[in-house]
């Protein structure tokens, strides 16, 4: 097998810390974001928070927050360490919604979810995961990383 892939031990699966980071354009507030894929945890936080939403909260402003709350788990510093989290995510309700929406659309591709996908999990269908574009991918260290 000439395959030079690290075969991952039980510690890699469990340190919770991707190999790369996508770097997104933040628009309007004038710089670029890394962010990274969901853990487990965040998606099912997530898919609770939809449900919630189904149940009453409706409109702009709901979107708006679910896209913060996506926003926040999947940002991260050139370490890897999260930016904001589920305590903090609503500090990013002051922020342009363009940004925060290109964000969230990024961290779900990294997660492997397309937009059909978070659909069918709005609307609670079973929906098997993309594979995830890993283009423009960062290193914990910050510098840029071949294609996986």
């Amino acid at each position: 097998m000439g395959d030079s892939r690290k075969l991952l031990s039980r510690q890699d699966l469990l340190s919770g810390r991707p190999s790369t980071y996508r770097e997104v354009d933040a628009g309007a507030l004038g710089g670029v974001v890394l962010v990274r894929g969901l853990t487990g945890a965040e998606r099912q936080r997530i898919v609770a928070r939809i449900a919630e939403l189904e149940q009453g909260e409706e409109g702009d402003e709901a979107m708006l927050e679910l896209s913060a709350l996506i926003a926040g788990f999947g940002m991260v510093d050139a370490e890897g360490n999260q930016l904001f989290g589920a305590d903090h995510y609503r500090e990013l309700l002051g922020v342009d919604a363009q940004a925060i929406d290109a964000i969230s659309k990024a961290v779900l591709e990294e997660s492997g979810l397309s937009e059909k996908e978070m659909e069918a999990l709005r609307g609670k269908s079973e929906a098997t995961p993309s594979s995830g574009s890993s283009s423009g991918s960062h290193s914990p260290s910050g510098a840029p990383s071949g294609s996986s």
